[in-house]
């Protein structure tokens, strides 16, 4: 999975929640994407590609995470919702 993340930019957003660390790494196209590792690379994976909408675009949409009870929640914006809270 170290090939998968060679080509991420700006890796930040490191947070525990549970037994895994879960960060963000941004893309050649300038989108955001929400990872998961438990430190080995078998157990680090992409989970979802973090405002994947043109409505969400905006200057001022930005990505929330917080940690509670083992559990990750953060922000996401979609065409179909907007920006809700996501677990």
């Amino acid at each position: 999975n170290d090939t998968l993340l060679r080509n991420k930019q700006n890796l930040g957003g490191l947070i525990l929640a549970g037994n895994k660390i879960f960060f963000t790494a941004g893309t050649e196209d300038f989108k955001s994407e929400l990872w998961v590792t438990d430190g080995t690379a078998a157990g680090t994976k992409k989970l979802i590609t973090l405002n994947n909408s043109t409505a969400c675009q905006s200057p001022g949409v930005g990505i929330e995470t917080m940690a509670y009870n083992g559990k990750l929640y953060f922000s996401n914006c979609d065409d179909e919702h907007g920006n809700e809270i996501w677990v």
